[in-house]
């Protein structure tokens, strides 16, 4: 909730973010440096990794330096990105090379305005709310710096970019294809990094599969350069459709400044929801899928699919953190998992337990690299055999004095035409053919409104009578 970023330093759904000069400062960097650091010194383990996105002031020479100095202090060694990297890049790192943790520097989508700490402990997926509650309480009682340290931790800054992307090419390779996949089917796709930094990564995949890739925007800028950092945003989403119709390849992909979440258009321009993907996913995964994740503020295509085809299902609240052990069980039993946000996030669980923007676009390029169809035709058999329904968002900005908070803390609105009433996170009103929720963001000052219904004007009538309620009360 946005108290979360006026009353102390706590985690919300993916990590502590603030505004750069006014609840981001060095102060409260030097305070969760010191706090994650004293965590890590009391796990199994001698090094951590640390990256960052392009935004101000993630350098070494400022607070990426500040982040890195009290593990040094410590005695834990910091395996350190020699250019800003994505997210999935450091927590891959993490899995691959057993690190304590892995810690990022990024606000993910927000504006440029805004910065973040994120914190990925072994294997890499998001922190749990137990190891946050630890570094919680580690900020109150404020920890003193090291002392009688044998022998300091070592920075080393690499290039963590292109390995990832072999041990990606290798566990594609070798999970579900023939070792001697001819990669020279994969289809020609453009990419829009946003000058985030996801450019990269994609280039070192191009010239490792030999994909034809159109990049724009791939050199990453602390302003991003004016565009919107967000993926899903009309700005993004009208561009990439331009520039795929402009160019003629399969489809398009944006991401966000950490590239840990994706926006796809198919070859005609149309958006793809991530829950569409998802089910993609298990297209080209030839059906060797087990189980779905999703949350409550996603599609019920994800539902229908699952019961269709025979798959488990979980369902969480908002934050890929609560599919860790859906990922874990799935594991356990050898079996494989999706798990998917309506916000963009994807993963599986015998590959990362982060949401990586890349996953999605590589698994579309090789479903299409299968057969004669198009991106856009898999969608058109994917609702003949799931069945159509399309969502909408709003979202209502709040301040530290808005009654909304109270209202849905109040049971105010619980009994709405018949409907069932759940409250896993925030407020959701369900009927058989259609849902709405709304709740407060983890990462952002609004609340959201989330409606799916079998049409897009009943499901905007549906955000749009809950929004009017709202702005009533509210």
């Amino acid at each position: 909730m946005y108290a979360r970023y006026i009353v102390g330093i706590t985690f919300g759904t993916s990590g502590y973010r603030g505004i750069i000069g006014h609840t981001f400062t060095k102060t409260e960097v030097t305070q969760l440096a010191q706090a994650i650091a004293a965590w890590a010194g009391s796990q199994s383990g001698h090094q951590v990794a640390i990256g960052y996105d392009p935004r101000a002031g993630n350098t070494y020479d400022d607070m990426v330096g500040m982040m890195v100095e009290p593990f040094l202090e410590r005695g834990i060694s910091v395996l350190g990105s020699d250019r800003p990297i994505p997210t999935p890049v450091l927590a891959h790192t993490v899995k691959h090379h057993q690190l304590i943790a892995g810690i990022m520097l990024s606000a993910s989508h927000n504006p440029p305005q805004y910065n973040g700490i994120k914190l990925n402990p072994f294997p890499g997926g998001p922190a749990s709310v137990h190891v946050t509650n630890q570094i919680e309480a580690l900020l109150i009682a404020k920890p003193s710096v090291a002392v009688n340290v044998p022998k300091p931790g070592v920075l080393t800054c690499t290039n963590l970019i292109d390995p990832y992307v072999a041990r990606m090419v290798d566990w594609i390779t070798y999970q579900y294809s023939p070792p001697t996949r001819n990669w020279e089917n994969l289809p020609p796709i453009l990419v829009d990094a946003r000058h985030g930094t996801a450019g990269a990564v994609w280039q070192q995949w191009a010239a490792t599969t030999g994909q034809s890739i159109i990049i724009d925007h791939a050199t990453p800028h602390p302003t991003f350069q004016g565009l919107s950092p967000n993926p899903t945003s009309s700005e993004a989403v009208d561009y990439v459709a331009k520039r795929v119709l402009e160019t003629g390849v399969a489809f398009g992909v944006a991401h966000d400044p950490d590239a840990d979440r994706h926006m796809i258009v198919d070859q005609q321009g149309r958006l793809i929801s991530p829950e569409m993907v998802a089910c993609l996913m298990y297209e080209a995964m030839g059906g060797h899928v087990h189980g779905m994740a999703t949350t409550v503020a996603s599609s019920r295509l994800i539902q229908r699919m699952a019961r269709a085809c025979g798959l488990s299902l979980t369902e969480t609240p908002v934050g890929f953190k609560w599919f860790t052990p859906a990922f874990e069980q799935a594991n356990a039993t050898q079996t494989v998992t999706i798990g998917v946000e309506s916000s963009g996030g994807i993963s599986q669980s015998n590959y990362l337990y982060e949401k990586c923007g890349f996953l999605p676009a590589i698994w579309m390029s090789i479903l299409l690299s299968q057969s004669s169809h198009s991106l856009g035709d898999w969608v058109d058999m994917a609702w003949e055999k799931w069945g159509k329904s399309e969502m909408v968002e709003l979202a209502l900005t709040i301040d530290s004095d808005s009654n909304l908070l109270s209202l849905l803390k109040s049971g105010w609105f619980d009994h709405w035409n018949q409907s069932t009433v759940t409250k896993m996170d925030g407020i959701k009103w369900e009927w058989d053919d259609r849902w709405v929720i709304v709740r407060p963001s983890g990462t952002e000052p609004v609340v959201r409104i989330m409606a799916e219904a079998p049409t897009l004007n009943e499901a905007k009538d549906l955000g749009q009578s809950l929004l009017q309620r709202f702005e009533r009360n509210g």
